[in-house]
């Protein structure tokens, strides 16, 4: 289960055409080192003893078939921007725009404007504003 969900989240990470992807953690933490969450011991990609885990298979077969097999890359007015003012510090209902573009199947890109550039929020552009935020 986790090998494919690893798999299925970053499939759609590269869809962003990033420059990397960052996991969680790449080795399982110690037993040893005490003060974590049960669940966290064991994310690794690795063991604790570098023997590569299943998640860690999956995430590499990934890697190797992006590389061998990269997807063309798109324009970026295929892709929706949620525009960030500038100052403005990402909060919960951007993240919630966010993902609910992504769980329409959008890969949307985000776009910091300042006041003076600010891309206008036409779908002609394909720019999206952000709902005021709430006091």
């Amino acid at each position: 289960e986790l090998p494919a969900f690893a798999r299925a989240i970053a499939a759609r990470a590269l869809q962003a055409e990033p420059w990397g992807i960052t996991w969680w953690c790449s080795h399982d933490i110690d037993r040893s080192l005490s003060g974590f969450a049960e669940l966290e011991y064991d994310l690794g990609l690795l063991t604790v003893d570098n023997e590569v885990k299943p998640v860690g298979r999956a995430i590499a077969e990934l890697i190797a078939q992006h590389r061998s097999d990269p997807p063309p890359p798109r324009p970026d007015r295929e892709r929706p921007a949620l525009v960030l003012p500038a100052g403005r510090t990402p909060d919960l209902s951007f993240a919630d725009e966010y993902f609910r573009l992504v769980d329409e199947g959008a890969d949307p890109r985000i776009v910091v404007a300042d006041d003076a550039r600010a891309p206008t929020a036409s779908p002609a552009v394909g720019a999206l504003a952000l709902p005021p935020r709430e006091s």
